[in-house]
């Protein structure tokens, strides 16, 4: 058998011998299918083809030998969007779940091409993509018909679940190396310009990161690719939820150790598999922990102090206390404050504006608008309470300087601000261009138009809940004609691209807002 790349190592069942031989007939099927494409749009070099063809037969593999990896792509997008297959009429897609169908094939090619094709965007009905879909799904069910279904990928995901390093192995393999999101991997490591290796790098994709997949990760693709317990598969998907701190190590042995989080003096008990204890009692450490059956284990890397004085513990306090994203998930109280503030400053945004969005013609205009914010609330105090605040915040003045980023103080093509009650305000600049192309409904955009229609659907820092509000005034036309799916009336076209493009706003989401002691 010829060495396949992307293995579990250890595991191998009988239809491995057979794959490498798919593979490169497949090659050659894209290859055929590619010069007779109506377009170029969809050509991709040879290097690419291999790559895809790679993808596809173990994408084959996992619907013949019941895996479960797609499967369980098709549960979510049914509990998500009442179909197995968005954009796909679902009378067709309703299909045996073991069939390599031409429209999971096009599903599989609809999410994959813009990997391989920079800027793409593609309408699901493409007539190249249904070309290409019907030559891959053909050849590969010829292929496959009469093989075995006994796959080495399907015997490592049956091991044990009993600790939780054996399903951390699952979820490196999963995230890094499987069909689904390698792609997505190899491109997260692009963007950190960091070496595939890095244990920091691919913690944080697995934990972290959502895909086009709807938004879905490796942890909720595993989680329901595993026989888990309802407790287990709930410990699994908080991974995505590490408690990141500094502890104290206060007793231990090989196997565990109790310590201490110095932030906010909670205890641990923290499983490991090792020869020897390598953090020796009243030592400190800075990593991660994720829960597994009512015990913690160590995810990603870990730093080492021998020992910290009480003042560098306290700014180390002070310091955490600014990363909202992380000091909230193992801070319960001070997340409560937080929310209960944000929801304050929330109904004093729609008191002041009439509604929970503002546009500004320019950045210069919201600064000053925010500056006389600000110094109304604070002459709204009493003296005593003005100097109290004035002292905490470091102002030499009752009206506040803004100190705004350049960029959005010399933006002169309007800004929008929407007030999300759950997290705090969200900045959009070139407003002027996103509101009159939603007003055209989808006729007559102009490039510039269009560019910020996406740009606005494709950012990672404008919630759902923003693209919903706008929507609601003006329509859905235009944001689905940027993205070629006009012809589409399913109720849920808007739900699947704010899945697919802003699949973080669906994982427990904080606010921004620092408390101040």
């Amino acid at each position: 058998m010829s060495k396949l790349q992307f293995r579990p190592e250890g595991f191998e069942g009988s239809v491995e011998d057979y794959l490498p031989g798919i593979q490169t007939a497949l090659v050659r099927t894209l290859t055929r299918t590619q010069k007779d494409l109506t377009h170029d749009t969809l050509k991709i070099a040879r290097p690419h083809l291999k790559t895809l063809a790679a993808i596809l037969v173990e994408f084959a593999e996992d619907l013949h030998c019941g895996i479960g990896i797609w499967h369980s792509l098709e549960q979510y997008h049914r509990d998500f969007f009442g179909t197995p297959l968005p954009l796909i009429p679902e009378v067709e897609a309703n299909r045996p779940p073991e069939e390599i169908s031409p429209r999971r094939v096009r599903h599989l090619l609809y999410v994959l091409y813009p990997r391989m094709i920079p800027d793409l965007i593609i309408a699901p009905e493409h007539v190249d993509l249904l070309r290409v879909a019907d030559a891959v799904a053909g050849s590969l069910r010829e292929q496959f018909a009469d093989l075995p279904r006994d796959s080495g990928i399907r015997h490592f995901l049956g091991t044990p679940d009993d600790y939780g390093w054996e399903v951390k192995r699952k979820l490196i393999w999963l995230g890094t190396r499987s069909y689904l999101f390698r792609t997505f991997f190899e491109r997260y490591v692009e963007e950190q310009e960091a070496k595939p290796s890095e244990i920091a790098v691919i913690d944080d994709f697995l934990c972290q990161q959502c895909t086009e997949w709807s938004g879905l990760g490796a942890l909720e693709i595993l989680a329901s690719v595993l026989d888990l317990p309802p407790e287990r598969r709930t410990d699994l998907l908080s991974w995505s939820e590490r408690h990141n701190a500094i502890y104290e190590v206060l007793s231990g042995t090989k196997e565990r150790i109790e310590v201490l989080n110095v932030i906010n003096d909670r205890k641990y008990r923290v499983r490991m598999s090792l020869d020897r204890n390598p953090f020796p009692r009243g030592c400190f450490i800075q990593g991660s922990l994720v829960p597994w059956g009512g015990e913690w284990y160590w995810s990603g890397k870990q730093k080492t102090f021998d020992r910290l004085d009480a003042a560098t513990i306290a700014q180390l306090r002070r310091d955490y206390r600014m990363l909202p994203a992380i000091y909230y998930r193992y801070s319960p109280e001070d997340l409560k404050k937080a929310r209960e503030l944000v929801h304050r400053q929330y109904e004093e945004f729609v008191t002041r504006h009439g509604e929970d969005w503002v546009a500004y013609p320019d950045g210069l205009a919201m600064a000053a608008d925010w500056q006389k914010t600000a110094k109304e609330k604070i002459a709204s105090l009493s003296p005593r309470d003005q100097e109290q605040v004035m002292k905490k915040h470091g102002l030499k003045s009752p009206s506040p300087a803004m100190n705004l980023p350049r960029e959005l103080l010399d933006s002169k093509d309007g800004i929008g601000v929407y007030f999300n009650p759950e997290e705090g305000m969200e900045i959009i600049q070139d407003f002027v261009d996103l509101l009159a192309g939603l007003k055209k409904k989808g006729t007559g955009l102009t490039p510039s138009e269009e560019g910020v229609i996406r740009g606005w659907i494709l950012s990672e820092s404008i919630s759902p809940g923003f693209v919903r509000r706008l929507a609601g005034d003006h329509g859905v036309e235009s944001i689905k004609a940027v993205f070629l799916l006009g012809k589409h009336e399913e109720d849920y076209v808007m739900e699947y691209l704010m899945r697919r493009y802003k699949g973080k706003f669906y994982r427990p989401k904080y606010p921004t807002l620092t408390l101040v002691n």
